[in-house]
This record gives C-alpha cells, structure tokens and sequence, in this order.
C-alpha cells in the first residue's frame, strides 16, 4: 500500500494490508494505515516489512517498535504520545523549532513548561509534596507476567501517574484484560501509586514502615486533624514532636498496611476539606 491508503481508501471487504519500506513511514501515518483495516467483525492482519539486512536509524526502530507494541483499542493516544517523545514538541516558548523532549521524558517536558509559562506571567508555581513509600511488600511487575521490557516501563509511567481509585480499578481491568490474572506484587503496586498521591495530597514526604510501625512524616503537622484521626484510630497514632515531627502508625498483626495507610490518608483529606 501507499500513503494514499492513508488519506482514507475505502475498502470494507479487505482484511489485509502489506506495507513495504514500513521504515519510511511517520509513527501517525503507520497507525492511520493499519486501521485501513479490521474496521468490522472480520478479522484483519498489517504486515509492516523492511528490507532485508537493512540497517535501521534508531528513530525507525523505535517507530516500528510503537506501532507493534500498542495494538489494542484506544491506543491513538499513546501512540500520539509515543510519536511526541520520539520526534520532540519544539521549543514553544522560543523560536527553535525542535525539541529534545526524549532527553527529558515528556512529564518532565510538561512540568518544566508549566513553570516557564506561570514565570512568563509573573505567577510561582505550586509547591508540590513530594513522598517517598518504603513498604515491606513486594510491588513489581514480573517479567514473567510482561515479558516487554518496553511494554513494562510504559505500565510503570502509567501507573505513576494514578490519582484515584477509578484510575487504579481501570488499569488493573486493563492488566487483567491484556495479561492475565495480576500476581499479588503488582496489585500492591496500584495500591501503592494510589497511596503516594493521596499522602501528597495529605503533605506527608515520607512513609516508612518498620516491622509493625508506621512512620508518617508530614510537611506541617495539624494537630486537630491528627486529633480527630487519633480518636477514630485508639491507641493506634502517636505523634512524636521534635526536629523532625513524625506520626507513628501501629499495625495490628496480619494487618495490611497498604489498605489502612490508604484508609488514613482517605480520612485525613476528608476532615481537612470539611474544616475549609
């Protein structure tokens, strides 16, 4: 085929699509060639060739790795995402026009643009808490359970960006829908990435566990809010105040302490909105 499939050739009856010199081809243009076709309940084959012994740029090689990886339904978005880190978005507060956004890695690229946009309008960007988890608990995903190594780090950028239950449910569907039945160590990763956010919503920078303790360090410590969690938890926080002020957490035996970290940090938000 050509690029004139691109543009839009309709062909409902045909089920399979032989692109030849695949290397030549954009990220956008091979994802719109391949839904050319398995446009209905047929089943549909794309066979992407190269010449034989043909040395690839790296930008081919990671163009055509995109486009094997992410097969499923819905994947224009990341396939955009992909073709962005792989060419570069520009310098759009400058007048280069080329970017160095794989040096970077695209969250950092939009993070940095942000500041440089709130800096031009004279505004500070917003602190944000930052917390570190150290759980004694697995919280992986196995190569055996996503041979890719690609495929792998993708999931992991994703899951570092979960911001609440809907999101985790929905990739854990996801998992389970792709690859299976997730083992234990990657459930317990979703909830850890849903439990880092919330701490940072609650100002927490760290959480650390030591045995059966807790240890819950927050930027600025509220003692009514502590209070009031302290009474719904008896006996079980103690706030320690020093250089260094730290709330220590106990856990009861067989305890999971993702889930009643999670439950805290649920609750301590919940009491500081109702406060404002």
């Amino acid at each position: 085929c050509t690029t004139i499939v691109e543009s839009g050739l309709d062909v409902p009856e045909a089920n399979t699509l032989i692109v030849f010199d695949a290397d030549h081809f954009g990220l956008s243009q091979l994802y719109q060639i391949r839904g050319r076709v398995g446009r209905s309940s047929r089943q549909a084959y794309a066979y992407f060739t190269v010449r034989a012994n043909k040395s690839l740029s790296e930008t081919a090689q990671k163009r055509l790795n995109a486009i094997r990886e992410f097969t499923e339904f819905g994947a224009g978005y990341r396939i955009a995402m992909r073709d962005l880190e792989i060419r570069g978005a520009g310098d759009v507060l400058g007048p280069e026009q080329s970017g160095h956004l794989s040096a970077v890695g695209y969250d950092m690229y939009v993070k940095l643009l942000n500041e440089a946009v709130l800096e031009e309008k004279g505004e500070k960007p917003a602190e944000r808490t930052e917390c570190t988890v150290t759980i004694s608990q697995d919280a992986y995903l196995p190569a055996s359970y996503v041979p890719s190594g690609a495929q792998r780090m993708a999931l992991y950028k994703r899951i570092a960006h979960i911001t609440s239950q809907q999101d985790a449910d929905e990739l854990y569907d996801e998992l389970l829908d792709r690859y299976g039945e997730p083992p234990a160590a990657t459930g317990t990763l979703l909830d850890i990435a849903l439990l880092r956010h919330r701490a940072e919503q609650c100002g927490i920078t760290a959480v650390t566990q030591s045995g059966g303790d807790i240890r819950i360090v927050p930027s600025e410590f509220d003692p009514l809010i502590w209070q009031e969690l302290s009474a719904s938890m008896p006996s079980r926080l103690r706030a320690v105040l020093g250089s260094t002020t730290y709330v220590t957490l106990r856990l009861r035996s067989g305890e999971d302490a993702v889930g009643i970290i999670n439950r805290l940090f649920e609750k301590y938000i919940e009491i500081r909105d109702k406060a404002q």
